[in-house]
Parts: C-alpha cells; sequence; structure tokens
C-alpha cells in the first residue's frame, strides 16, 4: 500500500491503452462496414483477399495511399477454365480425391497460400470448398467478426449479386451441388464395390467388403449380425460386378423411372407458363406506357403513375419468381429419365477384364445409387413366395453344358438380385452361380420376376 500511486499510474496507463484498441477496433470496424457498402453498390474491389482465378487491376498509389476508385476483377482464364472442368467431373460422377489426383497428375501448381504448397499440393478439401463456393456464380458474401478478434465470423450482410465475374452456369453448378449431397467414401480410401453402400443381405443387414491377399474379394453379411445367431451370407464381388452390368443393360430405364401422372403434369406446367409469359408481357407493355406518360411531366399525374409503376413493378416481380419456380418444376420433371441414360453406354466387356478407370468406376456408382435404393442379395436363390423348380432345372442343364458334368446334390446352381429402385419398383433377376462360371462364360440371367414392360426384349 505504500506504492499506492505506481499503482494507480499503471492503472491509468492500463485502461488508456485499452481504449485505444477499442477506439482503433470501432474505427477499422466502421471503415470495413463503409467498404461493404460501396461494394454494394458499385461492384467493385475493396480489397485483394479475392477468390483465386481472380486478381484485380488498376489499384492506384497516391499520396502514399492506394485509390481503388479504377480498380476491377480480371479472371485468370486458365484457372476459370480448370474450375469448369472440375465442376463437370463432379456431375460426372468423380469423387472429391479422384479430382485431386486428376489435377495433381497434371502437375498444376496449387493456388493460394504457401502451406498448400508444401502439403501435397491440391487435395479433397480445397476441392469441396470450390465445388461449394457461391463466388463462382458471381455471388459475395461479406463477413466480420462476431466478438472481436479470434472470434467465429458472421454474415456482416446479407449475399450481393454479379459482384465477382461468373465463370459457372447455373445449372452446372446445381448439378454439382445434387452430387454433392450424396454419400461419399472416406477420402484416399476409394471403395473397391460398385455397389458399395448398397448391398445388404435377406435379413437386411449391410454387406461389406472382405478381401485378403490369398482370397477373392467377397461381399458379406455384417459382423454385427454375426453375434446374433444370424446368417452369414457371402457373395463374390467379381461375379455381382460381371452381373450387375447384363442387369443395368436388360432394365427399361424409361418405364422404370416414368410416372403416369408426369405428363399431365407437364402439359399443365407448360400452360401456366405460357399464361405467366403472357402476363409478364402484359406488365411490360404497361411500365412502358407509364415510363412515356411521366416523361411528358403531367405534374399532378405523376404521383399517381409512379404509384401504378411500383406495384406493378411488384408484379413482374412476382410473376418472375413464378416462372423460375415453374421451369425448375418443368426441368425436374423433363430430366427424369435422363439421368440413367448415362449408365447404358458404360462397355459391358471392359467389366470383367477391370478395364474401368478409377473416374469411370466413381460414375458409375454414382450412377447406380441415383437409380437405385436397395440392391438384395439372395446367394442361395432363395425368395420366399418365389418358386425355383423351373430355374434350377434351367441351371443346371446350363452347368451340365459347361462343367460337362452332372452337379452334386445341394450344389448352389444359382442366386438371385434383387432390386429396389427410386421409383418404388421390385425387379428380380435370378442368375448363374459362380462355381459355375469360366473365364470365357460371363454369368447369365436364367429368369426376371417384374412387369413385363419393364425389361427390353
Amino acid at each position: 500500500m505504500r506504492e499506492i500511486a505506481s499503482l494507480i499510474q499503471a492503472l491509468v496507463l492500463m485502461c488508456n491503452s485499452w481504449q485505444e484498441s477499442e477506439n482503433k477496433s470501432f474505427w477499422c470496424a466502421d471503415a470495413w462496414a463503409r467498404k461493404r457498402e460501396v461494394a454494394a453498390k458499385l461492384r467493385r474491389p475493396i480489397t485483394r483477399a479475392i477468390p483465386t482465378w481472380l486478381s484485380v487491376t488498376g489499384v492506384k498509389q497516391q499520396a502514399g495511399k492506394l485509390d481503388w476508385s479504377d480498380a476491377k476483377f480480371t479472371v485468370i482464364k486458365e484457372r476459370a477454365a480448370l474450375i469448369r472442368d472440375i465442376f463437370k467431373k463432379r456431375v460426372q460422377g468423380c469423387g472429391l480425391q479422384s479430382i485431386a489426383t486428376w489435377i495433381n497428375n497434371q502437375d498444376i501448381p496449387p493456388w493460394g497460400s504457401n502451406r498448400r504448397k508444401t502439403h501435397g499440393g491440391w487435395n479433397h478439401v480445397y476441392i469441396s470448398n470450390i465445388l461449394h463456393s457461391r463466388a463462382v456464380l458471381g455471388e459475395f458474401q461479406p463477413y466480420k467478426l462476431s466478438e472481436g478478434r479470434y472470434s467465429a465470423p458472421i454474415a456482416a450482410r446479407g449475399p450481393i449479386p454479379n459482384y465477382f465475374p461468373r465463370i459457372v452456369p447455373d445449372d452446372l453448378w446445381l448439378a454439382a451441388q445434387y452430387f454433392n449431397g450424396k454419400p461419399r467414401q472416406h477420402p484416399g480410401r476409394p471403395s473397391l464395390a460398385l455397389s458399395a453402400g448398397l448391398a445388404i443381405d435377406p435379413d437386411g443387414a449391410p454387406m461389406h467388403l472382405t478381401h485378403h491377399s490369398q482370397m477373392p474379394a467377397y461381399l458379406s453379411t455384417s459382423f454385427a449380425f454375426r453375434h446374433n445367431n444370424k446368417t452369414t451370407w457371402h457373395w463374390r464381388l467379381m461375379h455381382l460386378e460381371q452381373c450387375l452390368p447384363l442387369i443395368i443393360q436388360k432394365i427399361n430405364w424409361q418405364k422404370v423411372l416414368s410416372n403416369p401422372d408426369d405428363e399431365p403434369r407437364l402439359l399443365e406446367l407448360r400452360g401456366q407458363l405460357g399464361e405467366i409469359a403472357q402476363q409478364e408481357q402484359t406488365i411490360k407493355a404497361r411500365l412502358q406506357h407509364a415510363a412515356k406518360i411521366l416523361l411528358t411531366d403531367l405534374g399532378a399525374l405523376n404521383d399517381e403513375i409512379k404509384a401504378q409503376a411500383a406495384a406493378l413493378t411488384s408484379q413482374q416481380a412476382l410473376l418472375s419468381e413464378r416462372h423460375r419456380e415453374t421451369i425448375h418444376k418443368i426441368n425436374q420433371l423433363e430430366t427424369l429419365t435422363k439421368v440413367p441414360l448415362e449408365i447404358t453406354k458404360f462397355n459391358l466387356e471392359d467389366f470383367p477384364k477391370n478395364n474401368l478407370t478409377p473416374e469411370a468406376r466413381e460414375q458409375f456408382r454414382r450412377q447406380l445409387r441415383n437409380l437405385l435404393k436397395k440392391i438384395i442379395l439372395y446367394p442361395d436363390g432363395n425368395i420366399p413366395g418365389f418358386p425355383t423348380n423351373a430355374i434350377r432345372t434351367e441351371a443346371e442343364s446350363h452347368f451340365s453344358g459347361v462343367s460337362r458334368r452332372r452337379p452334386k446334390p445341394g450344389e448352389r446352381m444359382f442366386g438371385a438380385i434383387r432390386l429396389l429402385t427410386v421409383s418404388n419398383q421390385d425387379l428380380i433377376f435370378w442368375v448363374t452361380h459362380p462355381a459355375i462360371i469360366t473365364k470365357n462364360r460371363p454369368p447369365i440371367i436364367l429368369a426376371t420376376h417384374g412387369s413385363d414392360i419393364f425389361f427390353k426384349k
């Protein structure tokens, strides 16, 4: 207490320092708020911290300060082209890690900080950030710190559209978001199974890939069910991947996924779209007429005409929104049967020879998930409620022709693959068992169950 004067002096100094820091924080926050308002009004750069596919030009230095009045964004064409390729590969079904590997194999140096350059180049995290970013659409979302330094950033205001140059069209960006919502494998550990995440056994348990160095890969019942006295089912992976392309090619996907109510609904939506277009033309003509009246300066009538013009503008905005929603609904109905057409383009010979590239396998797997909810595997071929005597007779005949011997009692001749499609259609395929397949004889489909219109002739 004898040095109380020194203590008071130290407290005063600390209070002054704290107040100075608070003032600077307030002034900086106010300056950035003004910059954000300028960005929203003039659509010009306010900082060099921008997306890595853009650069800022036109910044001048006057009297020791930077003059941003003539600044503008410039697109780096090579980087913009690469980003469009990234979106296209994602829409084709490629995974994040495979896209990053594809870029690294081209020896394209990473953008941005030096840390990414020293940690292995492109990675799945940065690819994901690009695919989810709305900056590629030209949108800018300003942020600010919620509670000062080191706090979490929060949105400072609403997003600013058309701020950056657009480099990706809306339809391509939306298609990529559709694939971004699909299940994905752990980065760096891509699944070997084309049916990953879809295959289940007759008891409803998921089937996982089991692979040993000296044994062929199998899909097996999960370990959780083995401890509950459940049957352990196995299906050879190579055999299943030989059967899937045959089954996919045999299904008439347009009939499977089509809905009888879609066509009347399409006609109704197109009629609504035509009606909206006529209303928009009428409002546009009335607005042009109101503008001509305002230009003639009729005095007292100006206020009434302005009110009418404001009401017409509001109606025009509502019609534009209805126009966009109607087009979106029409596109959803029209593109429903276009997705599966891509899956039929794979060469069937590439599957048994295992000639598919990792990108092609990922693409096939993604498209399979778009078509199917589940793949139920019956390794013994017995499905409750479906007699299989005729199927067994045909399988035994085929087995005798291939191996030139009679099958042993109880020897498995066939299995069953049951597909539950996204349109809730139940399709069943009985296929020859791996035991009667040779290198020169791929599996065959012995029988099918389902409506005849769902299968190709």
